[in-house]
């Protein structure tokens, strides 16, 4: 027996059948669904309306805020790298006009010589020829000068008996280990045989020279109880004495 041939006309018979059922369906689904009932409209709850629209109100409200702050946090920043980039750049221009620091070093100590006088000028262009060696050994020429003059001044000094140093004295220190206080004048807080402890105004420890490095501007009173002579003065075993450096 041959098996049966599907034709195209019976094609066109199981599509056009398919088509009418479907339609069939469509029309009996749209014929129930106008059937049926309309569902009721939801009741509207103004309550919650009102929050919803207050909640949405917030949230706009947090926004604009937060944008706001941003922005003026924005302009902060930019304020400030702007003085800081103005800030480095007058840096910037100032170092470039200033001179190199060992200059600046030298400078500060040449600000700290006392006044320059003409054997001191001359002394000046004398070491420049000198070397690093005879330099430093022209250090101690000059201390040994400085002694042996104070010496000799001391030992003139215990010659003239009678002789005092009291404290409260105004008087001009002429010479001392510590620099600062050559040319200042002061007044003595402490006298021994050979040295003596002079208050200078301005600085906060006494100046310790010899009593030959020092000249009596005014005398105390002859009547303080303080007053000594130098030549029965004894020495203060315990106090330090100067090493000649400091200053």
């Amino acid at each position: 027996m041959a098996k049966n041939s599907i034709t195209p006309e019976k094609l066109a018979q199981v599509q056009k059948m398919v088509q009418e059922q479907k339609a069939k369906a469509d029309a009996q689904k749209a014929t129930k669904k106008a059937l049926q009932p309309a569902k009721p409209a939801k009741e509207v709850n103004p309550e919650k309306t009102e929050r919803n629209a207050q909640r949405v109100a917030k949230k706009l409200s947090r926004d604009q805020e937060r944008v706001a702050k941003r922005s003026e946090l924005d302009i902060k920043r930019a304020a400030k790298k702007a003085e800081r980039v103005a800030a480095k750049a007058a840096k910037q221009a100032s170092q470039g006009n200033m001179l190199p620091a060992w200059q600046r070093k030298i400078e500060r100590l040449a600000n700290d010589l006392p006044t320059r006088t003409d054997n001191l000028t001359a002394l000046l262009n004398l070491v420049k020829d000198f070397s690093d060696v005879e330099l430093t050994s022209s250090l101690a020429y000059v201390e040994y000068e400085r002694r042996q003059r104070g010496i000799r001044a001391t030992a003139g000094l215990k010659a003239n008996e009678g002789q005092t140093l009291a404290v409260g004295d105004k008087v001009l220190i002429k010479n001392c280990n510590s620099r600062k206080f050559i040319g200042q004048v002061g007044i003595i807080s402490m006298v021994r045989r050979i040295r003596a402890f002079v208050t200078v105004p301005g600085f906060e420890t006494d100046a310790y020279c010899f009593t030959s490095d020092i000249e009596v501007l005014e005398p105390a009173s002859v009547s303080d109880a303080y007053s000594v002579n130098i030549l029965d003065a004894q020495v203060d075993e315990t106090a330090p004495e100067s090493t000649g450096t400091d200053g």
